[in-house]
């Protein structure tokens, strides 16, 4: 069984030894009659956590005996660390950098396909998850594809509805307070921007170049926030 809380592997095992051919004419003796094995000179990679050594019968035959081992090892896998984490630090990684991309549409296209990588770096991990799973525990790995995830999904969500909020044409000019502040933002935040329309001086044109700026500042804004919640959850989960 795989500890993904900590990545450790462990592993219990039982063997029995026992004669088929003179069932009754071999004996076992134990120097500790507790039940107890010494393991001090094992030498091996594995952390040997309990074993125990006992004598019974076989079958129900009280002078056949046999030996049942058991060992109880753990080891550390920072392999399977390394194959979990890798891909999914990746993904996030594209989508804190997905605001710098520039317009909306390269913006989707970068968070869609980090949240493909997140999809099948989960499945990689449902392959190597346990069928009755991890009882009452939720491993750590778990919480952060799933908070990954989340994060991803609703980056996307608000950087289409904004985008297609760009594209309505509207006539009516916004308050010059705002259009203010969406250029401060805009030159301060160096995040994504979009292209102005090509205006000829009317009163439309210059309204929609307006509209876009602001909805450039107000997806600056969501990035930064979640960029921020991100980083500061990545955090609470990992420690």
């Amino acid at each position: 069984m795989i500890e993904f809380s900590n990545f450790q592997d462990k592993k219990h095992c039982c063997f029995n030894l026992q004669s088929s051919l003179y069932k009754r004419y071999i004996k076992y003796f134990l120097e500790n009659e507790n039940d107890s094995m010494d393991v001090s000179d094992i030498r091996t990679n594995w952390h040997i956590e309990n074993s125990w050594i006992k004598k019974t019968t076989q079958d129900g035959d009280n002078k056949a005996e046999k030996l049942e081992v058991c060992l109880t090892v753990m080891r550390k896998s920072t392999t399977l660390a390394v194959e979990l984490t890798l891909p999914v630090l990746i993904s996030a990684l594209i989508l804190l950098i997905a605001p710098f991309f520039g317009k909306f549409k390269q913006q989707i296209q970068v968070k869609m396909f980090a949240l493909l990588l997140q999809f099948m770096s989960f499945q990689f991990m449902a392959e190597k998850t346990p069928q009755l799973g991890f009882g009452d525990t939720i491993p750590k790995i778990y919480i952060f594809y799933a908070f990954t995830i989340g994060m991803t999904v609703i980056s996307l969500i608000a950087t289409v509805i904004i985008a297609a909020m760009s594209r309505i044409k509207r006539k009516v000019p916004p308050a010059h307070r705002y259009t203010l502040l969406a250029s401060v933002l805009n030159a301060n935040l160096c995040c994504g921007s979009e292209d102005e329309p090509v205006t000829d001086g009317t009163s439309t044109k210059d309204a929609t170049a307006d509209w876009v700026q602001i909805h450039s500042a107000l997806n600056n804004i969501t990035s930064t926030v979640t960029m921020i919640v991100y980083v500061i959850g990545a955090i609470i989960i990992a420690f």
